[in-house]
């Protein structure tokens, strides 16, 4: 800021104070880092911060080659500057640091360890920062350093100084819902070819809603932490994601897609198969016998159920294609109710039959009488 004498006025101050902030807002684009045009208010910090030695009484001006991180070497937060919330718009690799795609991680997969995957040895696991995993964190929930090094080995390669699955926890577990938030977002290059024998994984791609890794498999495999692997893929998930289904019209008044549960607890399953609660077995939804024994389900029923569900495999109203409801087991959508005892079987319809009337009430018993109802008697007095 310009220092004037005081008797030359208030408004040349203030004319000094506008001219000031307009050049902090526009702020260069560092060729390091992508800056917010506002990081001095985004940041939370004032401009001395940084800035000090560029208050000078003459001739003052922003330098450009002041070091942030420098001077503030454990900011608060890292998307602020670096992310989307820099206010430079909300596309990956545009005005923000966020690689655009995938991105090579420093691990180097197992999935080489057998040849007959046909991935080639030195193959990296790679990343994509568009995974809702990713975009829902702050930059250092995986990045561990902060601004430039001088340290051999991690000058050059700040970035890089992360770990991804390390980072979630029993607290803080990953998203898989299918959609947004998929193992195969980033693994497809570590998928096994044609010549892996022990499971055919040709059909497996990471279009939203299909089936994903994490239907098989679990991090870290049978693996550490800081040894993971792709191994125990054959046993039955942790934790599931249900809904996602297109509901149909009616009952949905216009296109609509059933709400989900993310992270719902697999069931154990012990010792049985895929295919004793699953129609088609390995892979597929249709299911039968699931214990609901999380609390997740109370108040989200219609994830499973709804009409339009994939997800239930025993036939309650009579559809026998998706569209037409077939697993939808709402009470209140069934056509019609046969009850068998004894080798005797009734078939009622109900208020959902679109076709059949409720049935007349008959003529009454002969001798009896209709009572219509009086004023209650009064009691007597003791």
């Amino acid at each position: 800021m310009d220092l004037v004498p005081l008797r030359r006025g208030r408004q040349v101050h203030r004319d000094s104070v506008a001219r000031d902030r307009e050049l902090v807002r526009r702020a260069w684009i560092n060729p390091r880092f992508s800056w917010s045009r506002d990081h001095w208010w985004r940041l939370g910090l004032d401009c001395a911060k940084c800035h000090a030695k560029d208050a000078v009484p003459s001739g003052p001006a922003w330098s450009k080659s002041t070091e942030f991180h420098a001077s503030v070497p454990s900011p608060g937060t890292c998307q602020n500057c670096h992310g989307l919330a820099n206010g430079n718009g909300s596309t990956i690799g545009s005005g923000n640091n966020l690689p655009v795609g995938l991105t090579d991680s420093s691990t180097l997969t197992t999935a080489s360890n057998d040849s007959t995957t046909g991935v080639p040895a030195g193959t990296h696991d790679q990343v994509t920062h568009a995974d809702v995993n990713v975009s829902a964190f702050d930059c250092a929930f995986c990045h561990t350093q902060a601004g430039p090094s001088t340290v051999a080995g991690i000058q050059g390669k700040e970035w890089a100084q992360a770990s991804f699955h390390a980072s979630f926890s029993a607290v803080t577990p990953l998203t898989m819902n299918g959609t947004t938030g998929r193992c195969s977002d980033c693994h497809m290059n570590v998928k096994p070819g044609t010549t892996f024998t022990a499971q055919d994984h040709s059909a497996f791609t990471s279009t939203p809603g299909t089936q994903d890794c994490s239907s098989r498999h679990a991090w870290p495999g049978t693996g550490t932490a800081s040894a993971p692997n792709w191994l125990g893929g054959g046993g039955a998930p942790q934790t599931i994601f249900v809904g996602g289904f297109n509901i149909p019209e009616p009952p949905a008044t216009s296109p609509t897609t059933q709400t989900g549960i993310t992270n719902l607890p697999h069931p154990s399953t012990a010792t049985l198969t895929c295919s004793t609660c699953h129609t088609g077995g390995v892979g597929e939804t249709g299911a039968i016998g699931y214990d609901n024994a999380s609390t997740l389900v109370n108040t989200n029923c219609n994830s499973c159920h709804e009409a339009g569900t994939n997800l239930v495999g025993t036939l309650w109203n009579g559809a026998t294609t998706q569209g037409a409801g077939a697993g939808d087991s709402r009470p209140y959508t069934l056509t019609s109710i046969t009850a068998t005892r004894g080798g005797d079987t009734s078939t009622r319809s109900t208020a959902a039959s679109a076709t059949t009337s409720p049935p007349a009430p008959g003529p009454r018993p002969p001798g009896r009488r209709t009572r219509v109802p009086g004023p209650s008697p009064t009691p007597r007095a003791r």
